[in-house]
């Protein structure tokens, strides 16, 4: 029962803080967060991340192709920032993309640097790139994630084949 009451008021507490943080600074904001006894949580897997993001850029380009077309680049780097609040290794998105972890690095620098100097291009790429994400995870599309112990050459999530 007590776990049960500590549940509710953690979801209350995130929600509540979630639409704080909206309203006093005016900017999204995408929580993830555990509320289960084991420590899952719903997540989305890189591939979908990568659907967003080839749905929402404008010419016929993904982002695992060699180019540094703006357009590509924007959502390129968005898709770097939340696949790493999501808790993927810089390692393993620059294996996913083809490129080095460094520059996996640069592109979360990049974007947050964007979205604190509020670019209004990239304020509006970002925020309906998460709200795709949202759509995805409400519409049943999120896999289920449990957390494991962390080294440096692994994700530090894996999925749960239950």
């Amino acid at each position: 029962m007590k776990t049960t009451r500590n549940l509710k008021k953690a979801r209350e507490l995130v929600e509540n803080f979630k639409k704080t943080y909206e309203r006093e600074i005016g900017l999204p904001i995408i929580i993830f967060a555990c509320y289960n006894e084991e420590m899952t949580m719903e997540i989305l897997s890189l591939n979908d991340l990568k659907e967003i993001t080839d749905e929402l850029v404008q010419i016929k380009k993904s982002i695992l192709d060699k180019t540094r077309k703006k357009e590509v680049m924007i959502y390129k780097h968005i898709f770097c920032k939340v696949a790493k609040e999501m808790g993927y290794t810089f390692s393993y998105i620059g294996d996913y993309l083809q490129i080095d972890h460094s520059t996996v690095i640069h592109s979360v620098n990049k974007i947050n640097d964007l979205l604190d100097v509020e670019s209004k291009e990239h304020v509006i790429a970002y925020s309906t790139f998460i709200e795709k994400v949202k759509e995805k995870i409400e519409n049943g599309r999120a896999v289920q994630y449990t957390y494991k112990k962390r080294d440096n050459s692994q994700p530090i999530i894996h999925v749960a084949l239950s």
